[in-house]
Parts: structure tokens; C-alpha cells; sequence
């Protein structure tokens, strides 16, 4: 895709809504390859009980502190994964504009 510069874009509050409990092992490999050919991915704060969901969908892409850094975020605070085990941590500041254009999905 990147050589027609186009995007996917999967967002949920909750890694448990793509990866339910009782998900097939054929349907979490598939969801797996989506995950490995994502090249970047966008972690916000959750609840330290989706950490072991997102660590079977990262796999070793990110070391155990910085999967265990995602509960400990302030509001803003993101961490960015590049796969390769290359990630970055990151604060997001959006001026008035942007917070009056996505004002909580009005």
C-alpha cells in the first residue's frame, strides 16, 4: 500500500472487541497478519487487563516495559510502534480547533 500511499485505519477503545475470548485459532492468525503488515501502530491508554491481548498481536515487537507503559499514560500520551521492535512514545497536544472539530464524536 505504501507505494500508492494509501492507509487502513482500525480503531477501537478495546483490543477485546477485534480479539473476542472465543476466537478461533484460523481467525486470530488472520487478524495477526493484519497486525504484522500494519507498519505503524498506535497504542493510547487502556486497562492493564488488554495487555496480554495486545501482546499476542505484537508478538516481540515491543519489550514487556513498554507494553506495561500503556495503562501508566496520561491523557495525550500514545506509544508508537514501528514493528521491528522500533517504538517511540509520543504526546499529543491538538489546538482549540482540532479539539472543537473532534469534540467527544458530536
Amino acid at each position: 500500500m505504501r507505494k500508492v500511499e494509501a492507509m487502513t485505519v482500525l480503531a477501537t477503545q478495546s483490543p477485546q472487541e477485534m480479539v473476542p475470548e472465543n476466537m478461533s485459532s484460523d481467525n486470530f492468525s488472520k487478524l495477526k497478519k493484519v497486525f504484522e503488515f500494519s507498519s505503524t501502530k498506535i497504542f493510547m491508554r487502556m486497562d492493564e487487563s488488554i495487555l496480554r491481548h495486545i501482546e499476542g498481536l505484537v508478538g516481540k515487537s515491543m519489550t514487556n516495559s513498554e507494553l506495561e507503559s500503556i495503562p501508566q499514560q496520561n491523557q495525550g500520551d500514545a506509544v508508537i510502534n514501528f514493528g521491528s521492535k522500533e517504538t517511540i512514545r509520543v504526546h499529543f497536544s491538538p489546538n482549540k480547533r482540532q479539539l472543537k472539530l473532534f469534540d467527544g464524536g458530536k
